[in-house]
């Protein structure tokens, strides 16, 4: 089905489409289940909508059925026609429903790829990642087009007093602790929509990340602009990301840690937590005190 729609917007035969749930950006690459783009290969990227269009072979069979359906011996004929007609201009509209939106990869060679999505919000937040991606080639980010979700961040383990934390890539925005408590006074439990709950925190517990004197810059930057792509609603968690990133860019530790102490509550709200990356997540808590 999705060809034949290639086929009917006049698709050429440097055009192909990627049919995928999810694909990952790292680094350089572009990571789909049978397909592997370079970043540097992409010359453009568009965006549009598709316009539903009908076979003229279709559009016939179904006035052929119509005109059958007011004839007396060809009554039966006809309404077989029309029925399955209808059950067939369903199928092509609900595919389009789902499909309607494109992003194209046109490559240095000439090629375009064609990936479609459902809602042109979702589309227009992948095009901010891969534009920040164009930028930032440390950025790792998972596009789950099934679920229109973008999650920023490789899998993460932070090492605790007798403590094994291991945040992984979030799923369905639901992240569970593997935490297995060995005589430690640290119990952690299920942390639902970035929101924490039954945590109990000893004093004997103590977290081994603790902050340097210098930070990995490039890292801090790289996630905040992710982060800053991921934000659409000028509210004050953006204002604070868009703050702290410029003291990153700077390159500026106090102006940097100011910044976070002073939004703390912008860099710890669900907000910023689910836009950005388990590494930098681990930044900001260090910084503000807060053992996980």
């Amino acid at each position: 089905m999705y060809n034949e729609w290639l086929k009917l917007i006049g698709g050429k035969k440097n055009e192909e489409e990627i049919v995928t749930e999810r694909f990952f950006i790292k680094e350089n690459i572009l990571h789909f289940d049978k397909l592997t783009i370079q970043l540097s290969n992409i010359s453009k990227l568009y965006v549009g909508t598709r316009k539903i269009k009908i076979p003229p072979l279709a559009m016939v069979i179904v006035l052929l059925g119509l005109i059958l359906l007011f004839t007396d011996f060809f009554r039966e004929v006809g309404l077989v026609l029309t029925v399955l007609s209808g059950i067939y201009f369903y199928s092509i509209y609900q595919s389009y429903q789902s499909t309607k939106e494109y992003l194209v990869f046109e490559l240095n060679s000439g090629d375009n790829y064609y990936l479609y999505f459902k809602e042109s919000t979702f589309l227009k937040q992948v095009r901010n990642a891969l534009e920040t991606a164009f930028n930032h080639k440390i950025i790792y980010s998972e596009i789950n087009i099934a679920e229109q979700k973008i999650i920023h961040g490789d899998h993460h383990i932070i090492y605790g007093d007798k403590a094994n934390l291991n945040m992984g890539i979030q799923q369905g925005n639901i992240i569970n602790s593997n935490n297995h408590d060995e005589h430690s006074s640290t119990t952690i439990g299920e942390i639902k929509d970035s929101t924490f709950h039954d945590s109990i925190i000893g004093n004997e517990n103590k977290q081994e990340n603790t902050l340097k004197d210098d930070y990995d810059w490039s890292m801090i930057e790289a996630s905040l602009v992710a982060s800053l792509a991921s934000l659409h609603a000028n509210d004050s968690v953006k204002k604070a990301v868009a703050e702290g990133l410029q003291a990153a860019q700077e390159k500026n530790k106090e102006k940097f840690e100011q910044t976070v102490r002073k939004n703390r509550k912008e860099f710890l709200s669900d907000i910023f937590i689910n836009t950005t990356s388990n590494v930098f997540s681990q930044v900001i808590f260090n910084l503000l005190g807060v053992v996980m």
